[in-house]
């Protein structure tokens, strides 16, 4: 599983990150789409930190997370795999730009941009991904969690 999630990584060198942010046009002043802009800040935090419980909590049980060239990853214990390995052999940070959100009842969805830089532990060059995400959100027991996810990388 690790080996699939590497290609996030991508092949550019790494350069200074941003800041995770959010277009001017997210209307913030929405509770839930407060909380859903919280949430990428919150996994950008924990992603940068290696810290998988935390990462791993912003997925339903019943999450797809769909990868350009990969399959389909089915359900939190097997995203949960995905990143157990990646963050098993490097040290990374990603940067979330979220450009739209939408409530409809106890859905949502987001679109946002990434930027993921992944220093491998063993040693070597670090390398830099960056794409977009579109995400669909539930209301489960009063938290948001991610859906479905699918991720196109550009670079």
């Amino acid at each position: 599983m690790s080996m699939s999630f590497a290609r996030l990584a991508g092949s550019r060198c790494a350069k200074e990150l941003p800041k995770s942010g959010v277009n001017d046009s997210v209307d913030l002043s929405n509770p839930d789409v407060a909380a859903i802009v919280q949430i990428a800040k919150d996994f950008a935090e924990a992603y940068k930190a290696g810290d998988l419980k935390r990462v791993v909590d912003v997925y339903s049980p019943d999450v797809i997370y769909m990868y350009q060239g990969m399959p389909n990853h089915e359900g939190r214990d097997v995203i949960e795999e995905m990143y157990r390995g990646f963050f098993s052999e490097n040290n990374a940070q990603v940067v979330i730009d979220i450009q739209e959100v939408k409530i409809s009842g106890d859905l949502a969805f987001d679109r946002a941009t990434f930027k993921v830089t992944a220093t491998p532990k063993a040693g070597g060059e670090a390398t830099v991904s960056e794409g977009r995400v579109f995400e669909v959100l539930r209301k489960e027991g009063g938290k948001w969690k991610s859906l479905r996810v699918m991720v196109n990388q550009e670079k």
